[in-house]
């Protein structure tokens, strides 16, 4: 919710101004669950945690665009969210070692220290900077433009399919299908959901230097996505299939759907500089919406096949064939369109 008022407020004031006062109400938040007492105070401090987040991805969104040509737009956001990934597997192993070895109220008020480190260093690092002028004359009436821009609306449509489908499987219905369908152990099963994140982490990394290698960013991410759907067919079609192979394809989705690196470049392309942040703000919503109606709509569908008698790999058939659907439109959907035979 809190994307939207913040990624408006990277279009009025400078990127370092918003992650100053977003890490602050982040580190706000962590010191506060820290010494919460009872389960209100907890949520409530959580709540505020999540407001304090929700401008990082567009702030840094903005911060490249404001910075950099657009030609290395995808390339250095592929190369952020690498290096993101990374340290998101680097702080699940200590946290755990940290958290074995004292309070989780000393932990968390060491990461509300983390937090205020960061914002003199954001204070510090960042050039200050200043927000793009509108020189459309427009004013309010420029959000309506921007959503009316056919265009525009196709790339939100893509959006809703670019990382949702990896969040259903590797947040949700990944484990089940690895341990019920294919019949792995609890321990088996998080080993590929973790190789899964690893396949993020270097799908970024590949997508970021496609970006710049390939002329046509916009056949690239329908490629991507064909590729996608092709996995999630398997996933459907494919009877009594080996552990190997299950586990390959669910890799390989995972991969392919980094496609949302050059989906980012193209919004890049054709959004003004006094846009982005909003731009930004309303295609992540889109992406993020998608994520509980897929994962409920996924369960919905298992339900059925379960009620009908599927057992094993078959109660997910309807569910992984619905996802194959639902990419390949939205990618006929973007495939029409205007920057298709442009280059990007």
């Amino acid at each position: 919710v809190f994307q939207v008022p913040s990624c408006f407020a990277l279009d009025r004031f400078s990127p370092r101004n918003v992650m100053v006062v977003s890490f602050s109400v982040v580190a706000l938040g962590t010191c506060l669950f820290a010494l919460a007492g009872d389960l209100f105070g907890m949520t409530a401090a959580r709540i505020l945690i999540g407001v304090g987040t929700a401008a990082f991805g567009a702030s840094i969104y903005v911060i490249v665009a404001q910075n950099f040509e657009r030609r290395n737009f995808g390339f250095l956001n592929g190369m952020i969210g690498t290096l993101g990934g990374f340290g998101g597997v680097l702080a699940a192993y200590p946290l755990a070692v940290a958290l074995q070895r004292t309070s989780w109220e000393t932990v968390f008020l060491s990461m509300a220290a983390v937090a205020m480190v960061l914002v003199v260093s954001i204070w510090i690092g960042i050039d200050r900077g200043s927000p793009p002028k509108d020189q459309s004359g427009k004013g309010p009436t420029d959000l309506w433009t921007l959503l009316r821009s056919s265009e525009y609306v196709k790339i939100c449509v893509m959006g809703f399919v670019s990382y949702a489908p990896i969040v259903t499987i590797t947040g949700l219905w990944g484990g089940p299908y690895l341990q019920t369908g294919l019949g792995l152990s609890a321990e088996g099963a998080g080993g590929i959901l973790s190789t899964c994140f690893v396949a993020a982490i270097f799908g970024g990394f590949a997508f970021g230097v496609m970006d710049r290698s390939f002329a046509k960013r916009h056949r690239l991410v329908l490629l991507a996505a064909v590729a996608s759907v092709l996995t999630f067919g398997g996933l459907a079609l494919l009877p009594n299939v080996s552990p190997m192979v299950g586990a390959a394809l669910l890799v390989g989705m995972v991969f392919f759907q980094q496609f949302h690196i050059m989906l980012g470049a193209h919004l890049r392309k054709i959004v003004p500089d006094h846009l982005i942040g909003r731009a930004a703000a309303i295609q992540n919503v889109v992406a993020v919406a998608a994520i509980p109606i897929l994962q409920t709509g996924f369960g919905a569908a298992m339900d059925y096949s379960i009620a009908k008698g599927a057992s094993g790999t078959a109660q997910f058939t309807i569910s992984f064939l619905g996802m194959a659907v639902l990419i390949g439109i939205c990618a006929a959907i973007y495939a029409t369109a205007r920057n298709a035979n442009e280059d990007a």
